[in-house]
């Protein structure tokens, strides 16, 4: 198993003696020029439901551009996020400049000020000169204790004349058996080298996007394709403008098992005059139906690190970025069908090599682009679809046992998941009512969901961060437990995998049971009562397995028969992290404990700390079906180097349930 014509450029700078107020509805005359002009352009507000606004802060604010004859018309608002009695007021700024160029225009006073008392509205119209691109930016002030505006938050939105490229390519997420979601993001430039410093590269760009999907890589065989739909970085939906961060996510229904599909993206200008289709193809294959028994192979990685690659030239990382994923699509002939991203895939609360510390709204959600630009995932990710989970680093800060909203509204925006945030391109309802899985629970509010794979496969996927009732010590919150617990003993498949972003049975670090340490995994003593609750619950459901993220070091473990007895079949792999050190550890002095029972560990088995994920491979023949965890080691010297490996047999055959277990060297 293994492009325009360019014009010529006046620069001048308009001086304006006064703003141009109006009480009015904002302009939507880019939606309805396109509209009238070809029928595939598609308004989102005709598409999309009305119950799905966040209650995040970016919806406090929010920026629309519009560009026409030779004269912007600029909308934005801002509200006090929880003063009534305060003055609000908004700095913009407008700017132009042509493609390929780095040095923008402004075009305006730079002392544009609008105020108002817990509500400023600005609605403008003043004339520029042509560009290919526009930028309005709004940066959005509140006084402060010594009466001082300061910035608050920032919002924007451009406008082109020269289609957008798709310039860190695309995603493809939680594909069934008929339909999968589609995701790209529209930028300024095409990929470009990450080498480059002083820059993010993946500057981004409005304009009209769509999806054409095929059954050929020629691209002749046409099955599916979407609307052009607007893409910006706020849309208009319901009454409410709604960030969307130049993401499209569109998902393609109607589709065949077991069945490799093939799609590009196609873009215009935000006049729907330029027109542009994308260089790369990609690719995915569906879910093969219930009872198809054919082999299965995925992988889960975690914790990934921009920096430690675990190449050993520094200039190849940069370009490449984690080897890890390099690894995975050579590992043997069969390539995975599938990735499960644990989370931890961006660091809010550490570093980019091009951003520095981060901090701010803009370079944090700048900062997972930056990450997909590495050639690596984009090679990967152009025929491997993935399912995306959340963690702490990526949702706002480590160990965190808080609800961050921005940093859930982030994750879901930018990734192909299923749901409500970002979603320009899906009438989410409709989405889950004819999802035969039940790829969520109820109205897709909630997260957690399970994926079926043939006859021997369900994957069961919890929300370990956004559904925390940290007065009560839940993780999960009794509703989630609830649905996983009855919908992992329902299950059909042979083999039951639930996939946890954190260890439930660890080892963990002992600095984990201190008191004063922010508990934020499933094992700690925080949380222990739940999670001994889930496993009590789940304990007599056969053949089923838990895989976790999170921690730096790669392990397999049981529940520690001395104390649980009852519990003691069941068994836990972690992932480890997907880069190398130093951020991959050890796991020196992490012991078994009074729920883990450590079979196997990286640092303490002789083997050092890596870069590595883990590869699962379930396996029909006539006789019995079986599942194997393969712990994979990541170096500069080696790509595959399988360090453990654990083989269970249906134990429903009446078979011993006993795992044929080894930590050789591959």
């Amino acid at each position: 198993m293994k492009n325009r014509l360019i014009l010529n450029k006046i620069l001048f700078f308009v001086i304006m003696s006064s703003l141009l107020v109006s009480s009015s509805s904002p302009a939507y005359g880019r939606f309805a020029d396109l509209n009238s002009t070809e029928g595939k352009l598609v308004d989102p507000r005709d598409q999309l439901g009305e119950n799905a606004i966040s209650d995040v802060v970016q919806h406090i604010g929010y920026a629309h551009l519009e560009v026409a004859s030779g004269e912007a018309t600029l909308t934005a608002s801002f509200t006090h996020p929880d003063n009534a009695n305060e003055n609000v007021r908004i700095r913009w700024l407008l700017f132009g400049w042509d493609e390929g160029s780095d040095t923008k225009t402004q075009l305006h006073p730079e002392d544009n000020l609008v105020t108002g008392l817990q509500q400023v509205q600005l609605n403008t119209t003043l004339p520029v000169p042509p560009f290919d691109y526009y930028l309005l930016e709004c940066r959005n002030q509140v006084l402060n204790e010594s009466s001082t505006f300061v910035q608050f938050m920032a919002t924007e939105s451009r406008y082109s004349y020269t289609a957008p490229y798709n310039g860190i390519q695309e995603r493809t997420g939680e594909v069934t058996s008929d339909r999968a979601v589609l995701h790209t993001y529209l930028t300024e430039k095409p990929a470009s080298n990450p080498t480059e410093t002083g820059t993010l590269r993946v500057q981004p760009m409005a304009g009209f996007a769509q999806f054409i999907v095929y059954t050929d890589q020629s691209l002749v065989n046409k099955v599916a394709e979407s609307a052009f739909f607007v893409v910006d970085d706020y849309i208009f939906r319901g009454g409410n403008w709604l960030r969307t961060n130049y993401n499209l996510r569109w998902t393609v229904t109607g589709l065949e098992p077991d069945t490799v599909y093939y799609y590009h993206v196609q873009t215009k200008s935000s006049d729907g005059e330029d027109f542009r289709t994308s260089a790369n193809i990609n690719s995915f294959r569906t879910a093969p139906l219930q009872g198809d028994t054919s082999d299965v192979a995925f992988v889960v990685v975690s914790c990934l690190d921009p920096v430690n690659t675990a190449y050993a030239d520094p200039d190849e990382g940069a370009q490449k970025g984690p080897k890890v994923f390099e690894s995975m699509l050579t590992y043997d002939s069969q390539k995975p069908d599938f990735i499960l991203m644990t989370g931890d895939t961006v660091y809010y609360d550490g570093y980019s090599p091009d951003i520095g510390e981060v901090s701010g709204f803009l370079k944090r959600w700048l900062y997972w682009y930056a990450y997909y630009q590495f050639d690596n995932l984009q090679t990967f990710f152009q025929e491997i679809p993935g399912f995306w989970m959340v963690d702490d680093h990526d949702y706002w800060e480590n160990n965190t046992s808080d609800i961050h909203p921005d940093g859930w509204h982030m994750f879901r925006n930018v990734n192909p998941t299923p749901g409500l945030y970002g979603s320009v391109g899906e009438d989410t309802a409709a989405y889950y009512a004819a999802n035969a899985y039940g790829t969520s629970q109820g109205d897709g509010t909630e997260f957690w969901r399970s994926i079926r794979w043939g006859k021997h496969l369900e994957i069961f996927i919890e929300e370990g961060h956004h559904h925390r009732e940290k007065d009560f010590d839940k993780i999960w919150g009794d509703e989630q437990r609830t649905w996983l617990e009855q919908r992992i003993k329902e299950s059909e498949a042979t083999f039951k995998v639930l996939v946890a972003g954190t260890p439930l049975i660890g080892p963990v670090p002992p600095d984990d049971f201190d008191p004063t340490f922010i508990p934020d995994k499933h094992a700690n003593d925080k949380f222990r009562a739940e999670t001994e609750l889930f496993l009590n619950n789940v304990k007599d459901v056969e053949n089923f397995f838990i895989v976790a993220g999170d921690r730096h070091y790669k392990y397999h473990s049981v529940i520690n028969a001395a104390n649980f007895p009852q519990l003691s079949h069941i068994h836990e792999f972690g992932s480890g992290s997907a880069a190398g050190p130093p951020h991959a550890v050890g796991g020196g002095g992490i012991s078994s404990s009074d729920i883990a029972l450590r079979i196997f560990q990286d640092g303490l088995e002789g083997t050092s700390a890596s870069a590595g994920y883990l590869r699962v491979e379930i396996t029909d023949n006539s006789m019995i079906s079986s599942i194997n965890f393969s712990l994979i080691q990541v170096t500069e010297q080696d790509a595959n180097r399988v360090i453990h490996t654990a083989t269970f047999y249906d134990s429903s055959k009446q078979l011993q349930y006993l795992p044929f277990v080894t930590s050789k060297y591959k």
